[in-house]
């Protein structure tokens, strides 16, 4: 009974299915229908038409519906397991590929979901850059440079303080700047903020201030 054959088929999936091409109640293209409905998509279910029908009409039916192999009657039994060996080892590199999409799909998701979080975590970065410089959020302190002959104070380090959250040392709001390529935007904001005191200085005393390298070398730094 071909509902019989199907219903065996869906509770325990099979290898590969042989079928007569006509049965009662169902043929073999009905059957395949009903297994292809039943397959996820992308599941491969060899099936092989086993018939004493030899028209090319029959074989040009079967094989349009989904069968993979066409055996007509009187047939050798070797052939028949031939067959089937080669249809199950074509199944089992088609079921290796499928899992090696899977992994590959979901490498390429897992990337995905890594540049997404990525691309937030940068854009936060410039939004909070954005925020510091726009507001000028930082005050400046300043560290007495004392001379240790008499103690005199001769100058002063002028050092960031910011004021935002979270709350972190200087040297970390000026490492995040550098690695989204802006530490020369928030080091001239520093050193515009220091500038702004120079007056409030001891009379011959010196202010000092800090820098990176490139800030150093850029003519932003020369012109302020």
């Amino acid at each position: 009974d071909p509902h019989e054959g199907l219903d065996a088929c869906r509770r325990s999936r099979p290898d590969v299915v042989l079928v007569d091409l006509h049965m009662p109640k169902l043929d073999a293209t009905a059957v395949i229908a009903a297994l292809n409905a039943d397959l996820s998509d992308g599941a491969f279910l060899p099936v092989v038409v086993l018939t004493a029908d030899t028209t090319m009409e029959a074989r040009r039916r079967v094989l349009a519906a989904g069968a993979k192999d066409f055996i007509t009657k009187p047939f050798d039994v070797s052939e028949v397991l031939l067959r089937v060996g080669n249809l199950l080892e074509t199944s089992a590199l088609y079921h290796q590929l499928q899992q090696h999409n899977d992994q590959l799909r979901a490498q390429l998701e897992d990337q995905a979901a890594r540049e997404r979080r990525s691309l937030a975590e940068h854009q936060r970065r410039h939004q909070q850059i954005d925020s510091i410089i726009r507001d000028r959020s930082l005050t400046m302190v300043f560290q007495p440079i004392v001379a240790i002959d008499d103690l005199t104070i001769v100058g002063a380090e002028a050092l960031a303080r910011f004021t935002v959250e979270p709350h972190r040392p200087p040297d970390a709001w000026f490492n995040e700047a550098a690695q989204i390529g802006r530490s020369e935007e928030l080091e001239l904001l520093a050193i515009r903020e220091a500038i702004a005191h120079l007056d409030e200085l001891p009379p011959g005393t010196f202010m000092s201030v800090n820098a990176s390298p490139s800030t150093v070398c850029s003519s932003s730094l020369a012109d302020l």
